[in-house]
């Protein structure tokens, strides 16, 4: 969420830059380097803690959110080649957000590969990848369907009380979706219907 809002302010600096002055450019310059620095030192000084990750968070999208008005101000080159790396994020969100979230926050290394698994056609179960759900170590499955690069999500937030083993579509119809999933050797039924549950996102019905 921070990410996307750092995104959407860099594009109206960007726009609104000649209305600014270089002062105060490198006014959130300086504080955007007292925010990397603060970030790079916290998660060295405390390894596989929280505090330096949200750091780690604030510091790149600080740095994201004046990436634009300092490659169109600024006068010095180094400016506009290391704020030009934070811009060039927007195509690995673009790729993969969770790998992004996952890189920018420092636990890059704690991403594990996410489980697909083909239900029909092309329609498959995926896991949810989140920073908060692996510190939670609550794992959540999605339902989406393929159209090449691209991914509609039908339902979100489904979970079976641990990491799948094996998954068995029983019902994928306009208004209902059943999954069954094998879990440790135990097996749990997931019925969503419309309504059923408001925190999820069912199949919209064919046009």
């Amino acid at each position: 969420m921070l990410y996307i809002v750092a995104l959407v302010g860099t594009f109206v600096l960007t726009v609104l830059s000649k209305k600014f002055s270089n002062k105060s450019l490198n006014i959130f310059i300086v504080i955007h380097l007292v925010l990397a620095t603060t970030a790079i030192t916290t998660t060295l000084l405390i390894p596989l803690n929280e505090i330096g990750n949200y750091f780690m968070s604030i510091a790149f999208c600080s740095g994201l959110l004046i990436a634009g008005w300092a490659i169109r101000k600024s006068e010095k080159l180094i400016y506009r080649i290391y704020f030009g790396i934070y811009f060039a994020s927007v195509i690995l969100f673009l790729y993969s957000p969770s790998l992004l979230f996952y890189s920018i926050s420092g636990n890059f290394a704690n991403r594990r590969t996410e489980q697909q698994f083909r239900l029909e056609k092309n329609y498959y179960l995926i896991e949810q990848q989140s920073m908060l759900q692996l510190l939670s170590n609550v794992t959540a499955y999605k339902v989406s369907q393929k159209f090449g690069i691209y991914n509609r999500t039908i339902a979100r937030d489904i979970r079976f009380d641990g990491r799948l083993d094996s998954v068995q579509l029983v019902a994928l119809t306009d208004d209902t979706l059943i999954i069954r999933g094998f879990v440790a050797g135990k097996t749990k039924e997931i019925n969503l219907k419309p309504g059923m549950n408001k925190s999820q996102v069912v199949r919209k019905t064919k046009p």
